[in-house]
């Protein structure tokens, strides 16, 4: 019982790890097209 609940735990953990993981990897390509965008913006002008 202690394995199982070790592995559920961990493998818990590691969801929660990629879920922040990919959220991270999101939001960060949204900020770089946004700067990328401004850039352009700026450039036009």
């Amino acid at each position: 019982m202690r394995i199982t609940n070790a592995s559920r735990q961990i493998r818990n953990t590691w969801r929660f790890y990629y879920a922040s993981r990919r959220v991270f990897n999101y939001v960060w390509c949204c900020s770089l097209l946004k700067r990328a965008l401004a850039g352009v913006k700026v450039s036009r002008v």
